[in-house]
């Protein structure tokens, strides 16, 4: 791409601001859902202090996924992340002495993992063909590379959440180890907080296999008939049971509320509910603007307290026998294995994630940046965007304090997940 002179330098370090303030801020759906703890600065995410993960002093920010950003990070894999955790104990009656007595404010301070992401792209493939080029066409260059790498990190960052809430771990911690990732240590957790419509809970057991078998036998249950569609009755038992497993509400815009994120193909169900019908025609103004019914608008609304939020990237679940099952993926196959590439799935079986706070840990231990590699005698030349990171469910387990190893499972308070039978085309 020419010679980088100062003045490109600086424009590169431009690039690289702007790509770490974009890892965040515009990331389909799960954006205004993020909460940094220690802060932010502007609109780069703020390094918690040198320290501070192992003294304990610091709190999460209750919002749906937990980013823990730490460029002090003293090596190793794993980085503590606090998540929200109900207040459990008895309060104290009459005139019985609280003092003394106080309920430690539990958070609990969970075990995150982290791996290197990286995104190679050639911007070269010949020096003869750049004997043209001007600064300003080498800038532009550049500007284009930076918008592509964003773009594809965001992409991939948007749907890391799913792997995490399904599978325990983003893709590029379950990845296998010949991929850089901890495949082979790590074994992929279906969500212990599982439903499936006209069947009920999955059984939990703290045997993996027999969880995941568990999984397979209560989704294989799901037919084409009315039960087991998504549908107002699939809000109300999930909020029930996010009362059960004492899920709290986050916060979300001007919204202090448990979300819940579905399919189009689970959305275009709702509206064939009579019920659901009923209450939205109630919000019907003049003009319409009111109610979805009118507008078409399929993103955003209130239901019971739930803020429904439709996402045609959801993932789906594949199980033994279906067409794209694949065994490399574990018992129960959780979307696409490319999601970057193609993240529209078409199973016929769909998740309805109800999310309240700290859901989803993210560790973060370097900002989304520029690498360039220059080889064959300065004659080719790459970009890639490099970033460290990890999103992990928020499941509370009794750790042993060993790498690699599952720990015991103890409980979910901050998500559950609801299968329904939902095709991605509708019968007419």
């Amino acid at each position: 791409m020419g010679l980088l002179n100062d003045s490109l330098k600086a424009y590169r370090a431009l690039l690289k601001k702007e790509m770490a303030a974009a890892q965040w801020y515009q990331i389909p759906v799960w954006a205004p859902m993020i909460g940094h703890i220690g802060g932010t600065d502007g609109k780069y995410p703020r390094s918690v202090p040198f320290g501070a993960t192992k003294a304990r002093t610091l709190k999460p920010t209750t919002k749906a996924i937990e980013v823990l950003t730490d460029f002090y990070h003293g090596g190793g894999w794993t980085m503590d992340i606090p998540i929200a955790y109900p207040l459990t104990e008895d309060p104290i009656y009459g005139d019985n002495p609280a003092l003394g007595n106080e309920e430690h404010r539990k958070w609990a301070y969970n075990q995150a993992i982290i791996n290197q992401l990286r995104k190679p792209v050639l911007t070269r493939d010949g020096m003869m063909g750049e004997l043209a080029l001007t600064p300003k066409m080498v800038a532009q260059i550049m500007e284009n590379a930076k918008d592509e790498l964003i773009d594809f990190n965001k992409r991939w960052q948007a749907y890391a959440p799913y792997d995490a809430l399904t599978r325990g771990y983003s893709q590029n911690i379950l990845a296998p180890q010949s991929a850089g990732g901890f495949g082979n240590i790590l074994l992929q957790k279906s969500h212990p907080n599982m439903f499936v419509a006209g069947y009920g809970q999955v059984p939990w057991t703290n045997t993996p296999a027999a969880y995941e078998a568990n999984v397979v036998t209560a989704v294989n249950t799901l037919a084409n008939n009315d039960t087991d569609r998504f549908s107002t009755k699939v809000i109300k038992n999930a909020k029930v049971y996010a009362s059960q497993l004492r899920i709290q509400p986050t916060q979300v815009g001007p919204y202090t509320c448990h979300v819940m994120i579905i399919h189009e193909a689970q959305a275009v169900q709702l509206f064939d509910d009579e019920e659901f019908k009923h209450t939205m025609t109630s919000l019907i103004t003049k003009d319409g603007q009111g109610s979805p019914l009118f507008t078409g608008v399929v993103g955003a609304y209130l239901y019971l307290g739930v803020l429904i939020l439709v996402d045609s990237n959801a993932p789906g679940i594949w199980t033994s026998g279906d067409t794209s099952y694949n065994s490399a993926y574990g018992t129960v196959n959780y979307g696409n294995p490319h999601p970057t590439a193609n993240p529209l799935m078409n199973s016929d079986r769909k998740i309805a994630f109800l999310i309240g706070q700290s859901a989803v840990m993210c560790g973060m231990a370097r900002a989304l940046s520029f690498a360039s590699e220059t080889w064959d005698y300065e004659n080719k030349k790459s970009e890639a965007s490099n970033t460290t990171v990890g999103f992990n469910r928020s499941d509370i387990t009794d750790n042993d304090g060993l790498f690699g190893t599952a720990g015991l499972f103890k409980e979910n308070t901050s998500s559950l997940e609801v299968v329904t039978y939902s095709p991605n085309s509708p019968s007419w």
